[in-house]
């Protein structure tokens, strides 16, 4: 083997414990033209033995080479020590020699579930295993259910197992994909679509009967124990009321744990936080994963199987809300490790200067030295109030909270003596914020942080069904509503228990919305760890936000779409604007994200059209108002996803017509921003609420005039927009490092997502290589003519693909009285 290039990977033994073939995977991006095909790349050790792995192509660059790769394999690594190991990539062969895998013969592990409903009839059924991935070393195979007579409670099994070790991760998901009712727009447990359950368990059944129970709290667990519970959090604040239920009450009485013998005694465990596992005879061994964190939880142990509690029997009912879920992770590994590999598995880091020159992230950087808004942002994993403490202040914890940040920056000139209780629900999408800190300083909190609040947002933030509103199905819910408690609202925006006119331009209602989409972050969490749930998320939420914009393409939806044409946050179908706005800015970036993970070039399209239907080289920009801050301050937002088309248009070297329209309205823009910007605390007085918060959206726009500078074809244009950015990225610096508040979850959360531009090319001077500013004839939008003739168009198109039972359905989705006459559930109008 003649190896062409080599990445060196370090893998780190942190615990103190010799591991034998323990499972590890890690992904790894190529620089574009890299390697054509997974063939060529190629595992070995630091003495060149090649290592027996599996590969599994998760992107693509534009020209067809391998963007990220999967590769998994076992390691043997000593207590506290460290192995180098290469990725190699080797001269294309004719022939590759296939190493042959010799499976060891392993107790297979069969799956049932059983699932009680309020009063409704016991569902048991055993699972049906179906191939859907295999490889080298592993196999993926899937199990479905749906509830007998409704189509809409659905349980989803998929084991991945190492074909040579026998160990085994499942994800184990339950989900009801019923529309809520959300009367008046407010989303409280309690709707008329939830689903009261009694208890949802898996049973790993056809074990050996020698079973014992163990948990590290427990020094020596008595042969009799049949069942643990994870009643609370174990927390200070256990009976937050960030636990509340649709009767303003919290419904455990007990904080810890409970031990349940044969003999029907319970030992109560107070304050404890449990991680049980259940070891099999001496073959292998059972741990569901973060435990007590997504309490309530249970682990039974009956003659020859082992139980695990999804939703374990209780006092009272688990409610899962109409389109949302609860999952959990289930690790099955061979006891010649005593470690689990899913929750205690060997750290795998890549040499940062290698993803660097991928070009994968933009604008990676990593200086000799922190700067100040990267001190600022350690403060998130290492200061005082950092996310894992802000967890123990509201408790968030439990299958519905756990992972999401709790939003304290809601709290300030909150007076009361109570626990002021708001969710954010991936509110500037920390997921990518967590993911570029940890790939910047491999520091593994970040990754945590990330994991627990990408699991969170697929389960609950999203809105997973089909029978609502397009605007509203498998769309992001809405941090909890601005100022106000969450009460019985949960993760959904907006409580019957708010007061009406709570505080200037209050709403009082509403759903799922495009402002709030948030793609980005989960488009990496499928690059780093090739979760097939996150790369479908941001499908689904792309669709999503698509329909919010466009509609779905009906005649009546057209005819509101025409009669609100001009109102804000719409778009305006009678001249083809799409609104200045951050949603619009989001539709771009989850365009942009479908692409990158799909290479289907008709995303790119779309974001063009949206841009080039949003922004314009040569428009009259008084009339856009932009100097109104809290009416059009998000328009940054739409810029920077302007910057981000650029930036992929010229990695896939496509400096066409269509990259210099967007680029010369982005410098249209900042040419009137590097003469009227200022920060927003210049003038507090026409700010409704004037707070640090204003402070770090300006770094928006130190990193326009940055990636603008760039951009720009004259020097001294560059010049100017370079020292503009380093103004407003300073004031940024000076201003929040000196602040109390600089460890709220907002400022924390907008300093990750828009942190490294400046950082990047203070280290990378960039050259001057793009054309001059292009001529263009003043936009079209506002002429007569062009009005009639978009109607028109607009007209006999909807009416060519017209569907009467497409309308229908449209009406009877906002019509209570539609849906009554067409015999259809009765839905409220939203």
């Amino acid at each position: 083997m003649s190896p062409s290039f080599n990445i060196a990977i370090s893998i780190e033994e942190n615990l103190g414990v010799s591991r034998i073939a323990q499972p590890c995977q890690f992904s790894i991006p190529f620089i574009q033209g890299q390697t054509p095909n997974a063939e060529y790349v190629d595992l070995v050790s630091q003495t060149g033995r090649s290592i027996r792995c599996s590969k599994r192509i998760l992107g693509y660059w534009p020209d067809g080479s391998i963007k990220w790769l999967q590769i998994a394999f076992l390691a043997n690594v000593d207590a506290n020590q460290k192995q180098q190991l290469n990725v190699v990539i080797c001269e294309p062969k004719k022939e590759r020699q296939q190493q042959k895998i010799t499976t060891v013969d392993k107790a297979d592990v069969a799956v049932g579930i059983k699932l009680q409903v309020s009063k409704q009839p016991l569902f048991e059924s055993s699972a049906q295993w179906q191939l859907i991935e295999s490889t080298e070393l592993t196999s993926t195979q899937q199990a479905k259910f749906q509830w007998p007579g409704d189509e809409n409670i659905q349980i989803e099994l998929l084991r991945t197992s190492y074909l040579e070790t026998g160990d085994s991760l499942y994800a184990v998901k339950l989900l009801n994909a019923r529309a809520a009712t959300h009367s008046g727009g407010l989303w409280d447990l309690g709707d008329s679509a939830s689903l009261d359950i009694e208890f949802c368990h898996v049973e790993f059944a056809q074990l050996p009967s020698q079973l014992s129970l163990t948990e590290n709290s427990i020094e020596q667990t008595p042969h009799n124990l049949l069942r643990l519970v994870q009643v609370a959090s174990g927390g200070e604040n256990w009976s937050s009321p960030v636990h509340l239920d649709k009767n303003l009450q919290i419904p455990y009485k007990l904080n810890g744990a409970q031990l349940i013998y044969a003999n029907g005694d319970i030992q109560n465990l107070a304050n404890a936080r449990v991680n049980p596992q259940v070891a099999c005879a001496e073959q292998f061994t059972i741990k569901p994963q973060q435990f007590w964190q997504h309490f309530p939880k249970g682990l039974a142990v009956e003659q020859n199987k082992v139980i695990v509690e999804l939703l374990p029997k209780c006092e009272y009912l688990h409610e899962l809300q109409a389109g949302e879920q609860t999952s959990l992770f289930i690790s099955c590994y061979n006891q010649q490790n005593t470690t689990d590999f899913a929750s205690q598995g060997l750290a795998v880091k890549v040499d940062f200067e290698h993803i660097q020159n991928c070009q994968v992230w933009p604008n990676l950087a990593r200086p000799d030295k922190p700067s100040a808004i990267e001190k600022i942002i350690q403060l998130s994993v290492a200061g005082e109030s950092n996310f894992f403490a802000k967890r123990e202040v509201v408790d968030e914890y439990g299958w519905r909270n756990f992972g999401d940040l709790y939003a304290d920056h809601e709290t300030d000139g909150y007076t009361g003596d109570d626990i002021f209780v708001s969710h954010y629900n991936n509110q500037y999408d920390p997921i990518y914020g967590f993911l570029r800190q940890w790939t910047l300083t491999q520091d593994s909190r970040y990754l945590e942080l990330a994991q627990d609040l990408a699991k969170h947002v697929k389960d609950i933030d999203i809105y997973h069904t089909e029978l609502d509103k397009a605007e509203y199905n498998h769309g992001l819910f809405w941090h909890t509503d601005h100022y106000l408690p969450a009460k019985t609202a949960t993760h959904r925006t907006y409580s019957k228990h708010h007061e009406q006119g709570a505080y200037m331009d209050h709403a009082g209602g509403g759903g799922p919305g495009g402002q709030h989409c948030y793609t980005t972050g989960l488009m990496y969490h499928y690059f780093l760890t090739g979760d097939e749930s996150s790369k479908q998320a941001v499908l689904n939420l792309t669709q999503w936000i698509g329909h919010i914009y466009d509609g779905e393409g009906g005649l009546l939806e057209a005819l509101l779409a025409v009669k609100n044409a001009g109102q804000a946050g719409y778009t305006n179908l009678v001249t083809g604007q799409y609104p200045l706005d951050r949603g619009v800015g989001n539709f771009v970036n989850a365009l942009l994200d479908s692409y990158q993970l799909t290479n289907d070039s008709s995303y790119l399209t779309k974001a063009f059209d949206v841009l080039q239907n949003t922004i314009h080289p040569n428009e009259d920009l008084s009339i856009r108002e932009l100097s109104n801050v809290e009416y059009s301050w998000f328009y940054t937002v739409l810029l920077q996803a302007a910057c981000r088309y650029l930036q992929i248009k010229e990695q896939a070297q496509e400096l066409d017509t269509s990259f210099y329209y967007v680029r010369d309205a982005l410098l249209h823009y900042v040419l009137w921003m590097e003469q009227n910007e200022y920060p927003y605390l210049e003038k507090p007085e026409i700010l409704e609420y004037p707070n640090q918060t204003w402070t770090a959206q300006d770094m928006r726009k130190a990193n326009i005039f940055a990636l603008a500078a760039y951009y720009a074809p004259e020097s001294d244009m560059a010049n100017k927009f370079w020292h503009k950015a380093l103004y407003f990225y300073q004031y940024v610096a000076d201003t929040l490092s000196q602040d109390d508040n600089q460890e709220y979850t907002r400022i924390l959360v907008l300093l990750m997502q828009n942190h490294g531009v400046i950082e990047y090319f203070s280290l990378h001077k960039p050259e001057q290589k793009f054309a001059a500013v292009r001529s263009y004839k003043q936009p079209n939008w506002h002429k007569t003519s062009t009005k009639i003739v978009r109607l028109l168009k607009l007209s006999v198109t909807r009416l060519v693909k017209i569907s009467v039972k497409r309308e229908l359905n449209w009406l009877a989705k906002r019509s209570a009285k539609v849906a009554k006459l067409l015999g259809k559930s009765s839905k409220e109008a939203c």
